[in-house]
């Protein structure tokens, strides 16, 4: 494999573009970008929206191979909610990134008017162009477009603007149409989305994936104005030291350190998105609602403080018998499954109708919202879709909303409705009142109406806003006490994974994803921040690698080896990686976007039940007891405690 990679710099201010070669020794999207941020475009000097904060993008070093679960689109830049940089990826879109031809991509400079880019490259011959549309017309595409709206019209009419562009006899090329929504125009934390297009050039409905988190589509439309990208070719450029474009050279590769074929590694290793015969259901949504029992989160985290009782009620009621049910009898028995475009045996894609479903937004828009019906989850999830809020965080906003009202923080003179309890779902689990008032907050959000304008910039900012605005309704608790975020510097956050475990909540350099320890025992605070640390190495790997974490079960062990087949150099990766974590450390420090303790009640309370739940499994575990002592005689401190005991661990390991 050649180790000159280029890089596609789209500038969307002068409508142009330029080819780069990235440094000698870099491996993926993550390394590049760090790369430009810190040395050349010196984004710490500038704003978070401000045009030289590129967002750099592309696939790992071995797209081109027969190898499933390799071609994961990665997105890096300084995230616009978590304010430090973040990394972001998407399944299956590298298949058409490597089809133009690029190894990577760079979107920087502000267009005067919302644009369009195409990057195409069929039969050897590359077109890059830009599409103006008007404000107006941007909004006429959200408002419908071929029967669809937002997030989804926009993807299809940019495809139409340029199929031509990769039409071949028989259809059309790998391509991919890079579309961000409503939201992404006036929050913090929208998304961008891609869906499977097919040969005959159609999109494949539950076939999408998304870079969800950080803020990306906000950065897309507030920091360049570009509305949507679309990619794709049939570009085969690369070529490995060893070929990897040949199933046996690969397959022996996988025998001679694996003792088993590439197809035994992968199916092995996608079992719990697949299916799990134990459990009778399949993928994230399936496996984990099937295993969570009374750990399960519901009512804007508030269950954490709930009795063990009540939770399990809440569990073999709401979802052991009507939620999960419904799912496994809907997606599960009907096989509804498909993949993300890649050749994987994973399968991971479970579709109801039209409809994607994963457990992380099917979480925070469903049992943390306290609804708990398939069908109503589904119609708030396609909604903030549909707009383009990163689900996991706008669900964690509807919920605290649902709380503030329920506890009288808010009004109906701020927003009208009924909200629905624990008894409210058990005696009639179709109740959707909460849905309902989920629908509004959207709205909200998207108007600037009233608390909606509070709540643009995300849970941090905005329960402290509302604080000021509404100081005389709060009495024992305030809005910020009730408010589920991972802080970060003065002003940063994330909406954390939807699991009760301290790993999600711990100093890292990013939060908000699967790059931490996430496991349920009881490990020391110091102990749990070095294993943690030691996670975020090799996922932070795995983002840079451009390879699906469903893979991690074969692809941590065999990175290296694939590395040296691939560039015929001998590859140490993880040695690289931690040399790229301190240079993102580097950065963060100078944009001060370093975590900080927790500051909301409810997040104290939560690993302070977390830590007494271990208490009741493990009584003689005097570790155990003493922290939970520290929490008591002062909560502030004992978490503090904790953190900083975290961020020990941490350090020791990233330095």
């Amino acid at each position: 494999m050649s180790t000159d990679k280029n890089i596609l710099v789209l500038d969307a201010e002068k409508g142009s573009h330029t080819v780069e070669a990235v440094p000698s020794g870099s491996v993926g999207p993550i390394d590049v970008s760090v790369h430009y941020h810190l040395n050349v475009l010196k984004s710490y000097t500038k704003d978070v929206y401000d045009p030289d904060n590129a967002l750099v993008f592309g696939c790992g070093p071995f797209a081109g191979a027969k190898i499933g679960g390799v071609y994961r689109a990665t997105f890096f830049a300084r995230s616009p909610i978590w304010k430090g940089l973040f990394s972001s990826n998407m399944g299956g879109a590298g298949i058409a990134l490597y089809g133009s031809g690029f190894d990577f991509f760079m979107l920087k400079g502000r267009a005067k008017k919302p644009t369009i880019i195409s990057v195409s490259s069929v039969g050897g011959k590359v077109k890059i162009k830009f599409k103006a549309v008007s404000e107006g017309k941007l909004s006429e595409i959200f408002s419908g477009y071929k029967g669809f709206k937002g997030t989804y019209a926009l993807e299809r009419y940019a495809f139409d603007a340029f199929k031509g562009d990769y039409a071949v006899k028989g259809g059309y090329v790998a391509v991919r149409s890079l579309a961000v929504g409503p939201a992404a125009l006036v929050t913090d934390y929208s998304g961008i989305l891609s869906t499977f297009i097919n040969k005959k050039g159609e999109f494949e409905a539950g076939r999408e994936d998304w870079a969800g988190r950080g803020g990306f589509g906000s950065l897309m439309i507030q920091g360049y104005n570009v509305a949507a990208i679309v990619i794709g070719g049939d570009a085969d450029c690369r070529t490995f030291s060893k070929d990897l474009k040949d199933i046996s050279v690969v397959n022996k590769l996988f025998e001679e350190e694996l003792d088993e074929g590439v197809g035994k590694a992968m199916m092995d290793a996608t079992v719990k998105y697949r299916y799990v015969e134990k459990l009778k259901s399949g993928g994230t949504f399936g496996v984990n609602f099937s295993s969570l029992g009374a750990s399960m989160l519901s009512y804007n985290w508030g269950s954490v403080g709930f009795s063990e009782a009540k939770r399990k009620k809440i569990y073999k009621e709401l979802i052991s018998k009507r939620y999960l049910s419904q799912f496994n009898d809907r997606v599960i028995k009907t096989k509804s499954w498909k993949t993300c475009g890649e050749i994987c045996p994973a399968m991971c894609k479970k579709i109801d109708g039209t409809s994607k479903i994963d457990y992380e937004p099917y979480e925070a828009n469903g049992p943390n919202c306290g609804i708990f019906d398939l069908k109503n989850v589904e119609g708030l999830v396609r909604l903030a879709d549909e707009n383009g809020f990163d689900a996991i965080h706008i669900g964690t906003i509807i919920s605290f909303v649902i709380e503030a009202k329920a506890r009288g923080l808010l009004r109906d003179s701020e927003i009208k409705g009924a909200v629905s309890s624990v008894e409210d779902a058990l005696e009639n689990s179709l109740d959707n009142a909460n849905g309902a008032l989920g629908a509004k907050v959207i709205k909200m959000i998207l108007d600037g109406e009233g608390i909606g304008l509070s709540l643009r910039k995300g849970l941090r900012r905005g329960s402290k806003e509302l604080d000021s605005l509404f100081s005389s309704r709060i009495g024992d608790v305030s809005f910020n006490d009730i408010a589920v975020y991972v802080a970060n510097g003065p002003d940063g956050e994330i909406a954390p994974n939807q699991y009760w475990v301290p790993g999600f909540f711990l100093p890292l350099p990013i939060q908000g994803k699967f790059l931490t320890y996430y496991g349920s025992d009881f490990l020391m605070p110091e102990k749990l921040g070095s294993k943690s640390a030691e996670r975020f190495v090799l996922e932070l790997q795995t983002d840079n690698l451009g390879i699906c974490r469903f893979h991690r079960g074969w692809s941590e062990k065999m990175k290296n080896v694939l590395l040296e087949a691939a560039s015929g150099v001998k590859s140490d990766e993880d040695k690289h990686i931690r040399g790229v974590i301190r240079d993102i450390l580097k950065y963060d420090r100078m944009v001060m976007a370093l975590p900080v303790v927790p500051e909301s009640l409810r997040v104290k309370e939560m690993l302070y039940h977390y830590l007494k739940g271990v208490s009741v499994k493990a009584p003689e575990n005097k570790a155990v007891l003493r922290l939970i002592a520290s929490f008591e005689k002062d909560l502030d401190k004992g978490c503090a405690d904790y953190f900083f005991a975290s961020k020990k661990g941490i350090d020791e390991v990233l330095g």
